[in-house]
């Protein structure tokens, strides 16, 4: 429920600071000399000075709770973002870790495997900026090209250069993962 507490403190302000302007002026009317000595000033400054207080003292703290309630907002957006996108590593990071696996136990039993999943990074790859992002879209460029070879073969069996090359992408995933894992540090809670 939603107060008028704004309009009253704004009528009752200007109703003590009239107040006190009328026995201000009633008091430099009546003295000739020394009205500043007259307790009729000293009323009417008392009644602006009450008006003023009831104005700030209605009217200002919802101001400053709503400002608070805004940072609280604010700070809450920030604190989800962060947890939103140390989640997104997460699954980057798990993904990588999949790929890694698949690699190494293609290398040791020398058949190529299934295709390499890229879900994760296809979902998250905008948590990722700058330099980082750059090395991951080449590791799954990497693990893609990857997929292609084995999707054209016509065997199961790797040959020479299929080891090779998948040998230099599990050392590009590895790596990724720990650039992965060093990116979630900083926003894990």
């Amino acid at each position: 429920m939603e107060t008028n507490r704004p309009v009253w403190a704004t009528l009752a302000a200007c109703v003590a600071g009239l107040g006190g302007t009328v026995l201000i002026y009633k008091a430099a009317e009546r003295s000739e000399v020394c009205w500043w000595t007259d307790p009729i000033f000293w009323i009417g400054v008392a009644g602006i000075t009450m008006g003023a207080s009831i104005f700030a003292l209605l009217l200002l703290p919802p101001h400053v709770k709503s400002r608070r309630a805004r940072r609280a907002r604010r700070e809450q957006a920030l604190e989800e973002g962060r947890a939103n996108q140390a989640q997104g590593l997460h699954e980057i990071r798990y993904e990588l870790q999949a790929v890694s696996r698949q690699l190494k136990r293609e290398l040791r039993w020398g058949e190529r495997g299934d295709l390499f999943p890229n879900t994760a990074w296809t979902k998250n790859h905008h948590l990722v900026v700058g330099d980082a992002h750059t090395v991951l879209n080449s590791v799954y460029e990497q693990v893609h090209l990857l997929d292609q070879g084995t999707l054209a073969a016509t065997q199961t069996q790797l040959t020479e250069d299929e080891t090779q090359a998948r040998r230099e992408a599990k050392e590009a995933v590895d790596s990724a993962i720990q650039l992965v894992h060093a990116l979630r540090k900083e926003f894990a809670p």
